[in-house]
């Protein structure tokens, strides 16, 4: 091949690269750049704290019929499962479940679980998909009513809402309630383990909420863990502008942790578990994690600022 033929055949290559590395800018722009503003008012005033509490006094109950908890395997786990379901079609939602199955070690011995993920999409114009999830299986020991009834209920409202208003987002919105979160994650890390990699490469940002209703809350927003993405700083200067000065959470016990091991973006929201001289909720993990465990306004504060954040990222 001479130097002259050889020019057309370098120029077409040339174009090719700049042609990636185009589309590679735009996909980390999307993920870094200030977000466009939003107009999130209308969704906001229909998530009330009413509502709100009105998902935890359902949890706390089935709680109340199943043996006091709704540990991921027993009877209030599964008929959580159903009244989740129920509100989301009853909203016009399409649901899914996904089964999860795996060996609890105890002082006991090793227990057969089976417990289950719930899914509900909110499709938008393209394939790319934000997830926001919360674990719906509480611990054995009471009926897990901030940990994580408080992430549930925000989730599940927010899904309602959003379903409600019939908007049009860009992105399609995945609601995950996942199972098996206090024993090792394992609804959460089998959904990741299962995507193949159009999955991946789709999956722009997961966002979690796990105690968004501590009783003696110490706001926090997720950061500093894995890539980078512009939520953090949505979330962060909307409750800015409620008067609400965030700490920053860079945790790992929680769902989000596979997918950052998976090397997609996270997100989300936190006030506080048992951490400190005063801790933000002195009922975690036990009995008295119940209704009048919650503190409603942060509730609907935190679930403001999560129907905010979808709204801004998803668009």
């Amino acid at each position: 091949m001479t130097r002259r033929d050889r020019l057309p055949l370098l120029a077409g290559i040339l174009l090719t690269v700049v042609g990636v590395l185009a589309v590679v800018l735009v996909v980390n722009l999307d993920r870094l750049t200030a977000p466009r503003p939003v107009d999130s008012a209308a969704v906001r005033e229909a998530i009330t704290s009413e509502n709100l509490m009105g998902h935890l006094a359902e949890l706390q109950r089935t709680a109340d019929e199943n043996g006091g908890n709704r540990q991921a395997g027993e009877p209030g786990d599964a008929a959580s499962v159903d009244h989740v379901e129920q509100q989301l079609r009853a909203a016009g939602d399409e649901t899914r479940r996904e089964s999860v199955l795996y060996q609890r070690v105890g002082a006991s011995g090793t227990t057969d679980v089976a417990t289950q993920n719930l899914f509900a999409d909110l499709p938008g114009r393209s394939e790319r998909t934000v997830v926001v999830g919360a674990h719906l299986d509480g611990v054995a020991n009471g009926p897990g009513i901030n940990d994580n009834g408080s992430g549930v209920a925000a989730v599940l409202e927010t899904a309602l809402q959003l379903a409600q208003a019939d908007v049009q987002l860009d992105q399609t919105v995945r609601f995950a309630f996942w199972g098996g979160e206090e024993d090792g994650l394992h609804g959460s890390t089998q959904y990741v383990a299962g995507l193949d990699d159009a999955g991946r490469r789709n999956l722009t940002l997961y966002l979690n909420l796990d105690m968004v209703g501590s009783p003696n809350p110490t706001p926090h927003v997720y950061g500093g863990m894995g890539r980078p993405h512009r939520v953090e700083r949505v979330l962060s200067e909307f409750l800015r502008e409620q008067g609400v000065h965030p700490f920053t959470a860079s945790f790992e016990g929680s769902d989000h942790q596979p997918f950052v091991a998976a090397g997609i973006p996270v997100g989300g929201l936190y006030t506080g578990a048992s951490e400190g001289h005063t801790p933000a909720d002195p009922c975690y993990h036990l009995a008295c994690d119940r209704v009048d465990n919650i503190d409603p306004d942060m509730l609907d504060l935190m679930a403001d600022a999560l129907a905010h954040g979808v709204l801004t990222v998803a668009r």
